[in-house]
């Protein structure tokens, strides 16, 4: 746990979304693809573990945070969100 508290960034992604109304195929394909993007952020070859050696200690105390976050396949909704 002490390591996460060093580490300077973080990635959250949000997604993908669904309707209550689609069919399993598209819930499937949905997953699958967030599976994927996933893999991206946090798998072997992620972004996280490359950009793991930047620690807070290195950059003083006016940075404690740098937060990426991703918007995987959004519902029409949240993209009228995002744009405001």
């Amino acid at each position: 746990m002490k390591e996460n508290y060093e580490n300077i960034l973080g990635c959250f992604v949000s997604g993908p979304a669904n309707y209550h109304d689609d069919v399993p195929e598209m819930r499937e394909l949905l997953t699958q693809k967030g599976e994927l993007f996933k893999s991206y952020v946090w798998g072997p070859l992620g972004i996280r573990d490359s950009l793991n050696s930047l620690k807070r200690r290195d950059y003083g105390r006016d940075l404690d945070l740098i937060l990426f976050k991703f918007y995987l396949l959004p519902l029409l909704e949240e993209l009228v969100v995002l744009k405001e």
